[in-house]
């Protein structure tokens, strides 16, 4: 039971994930059935990811994250499924820490949060009420519009798969960082947004004008600790066929009711929360 209520916390920190700039490739990008092509400039392929990527519906992903808080250190690994048009997600983690692999998982509708682990057979109800949760979940949308608002510059080309693609890569300052993550981000707006840095690199599928990989680093520093955030979210596939669903509730019991958070409610699922097709 202890080990459910880390959903909710590992997803806070991944939330706000972000990780370095790296060096890019050199092969042309030139296409000329392309969504993006050698001749835009900057704005342009901005332009073009950003409507790329409203148009999706649904993705899956995995997201390598590497946390670090003094001598501290976390690896996680998440599978992730997200489904727009039903705001319906599932994130399949295990991360290690202190010696120890926790294998989790979560289930978002809307702004509800379910969660469980390998140890248990019960969900963990989280629920928000006027929270931004589905924003918080939907990494693919914070990412591209950071990096939009951020100006990222295309700094060289590579390919995936034999397909060209296009490296872009930025700083984002505080204040973009703060304007575009912090407003998600209910469960984080205690932080001091002033002490956050963070960079992007986005290499994007010139056919498709849509991220293939993503990396942020994010780093936060106060008078008490230094940490840092690295993640790589590798998309492995737009619009599968995927459905996801909630546990079916047959016995609740509220545990424990927040002021501003939300109700906590343990919930027996009767069947698998999940279908694939």
């Amino acid at each position: 039971m202890i080990r459910s209520k880390l959903v909710p916390l590992t997803l806070a920190l991944v939330l706000v994930a972000a990780s370095g700039c790296l060096g890019a490739g050199t092969d042309d990008p030139t296409n000329s059935n392309s969504a993006i092509s050698s001749g835009m400039d900057d704005s342009e392929v901005r332009s073009t990811l950003v409507a790329a990527t409203e148009d999706v519906d649904s993705y899956t992903a995995t997201l390598e994250t590497t946390s670090s808080t003094g001598g501290d250190e976390y690896e996680s690994t998440y599978r992730i499924a997200i489904d727009r048009e039903t705001e319906r997600a599932r994130w399949n983690s295990t991360t290690e820490a202190n010696g120890e692999t926790y294998n989790t998982t979560a289930l978002i509708d809307g702004s509800t949060i379910y969660s469980t682990n390998e140890t248990s057979e019960i969900w963990t109800r989280l629920d928000h009420v006027g929270s931004a949760e589905w924003e918080d979940v939907d990494r693919l949308s914070t990412f591209v519009t950071l990096a939009d608002q951020a100006n990222a510059t295309v700094v060289g080309s590579t390919t995936v798969d034999g397909v060209g693609a296009t490296v872009l890569e930025a700083d984002v300052d505080p204040e973009t960082y703060a304007s575009v993550v912090a407003d998600e981000n209910v469960s984080t707006n205690a932080i001091d947004r002033s002490n956050v840095t963070a960079s992007i690199r986005l290499v994007v599928d010139n056919q498709t004008g849509l991220p293939r990989t993503i990396e942020m680093q994010r780093t936060e520093t106060s008078e008490y600790f230094t940490h840092e955030l690295h993640s790589t979210m590798t998309i492995d596939d737009y619009g599968p066929a995927t459905q996801i669903g909630t546990p079916q509730e047959t016995v609740t019991a509220t545990v424990r009711t927040g002021s501003d958070s939300g109700t906590v409610t343990v919930v027996t699922a009767s069947a698998s929360p999940t279908k694939e097709e």
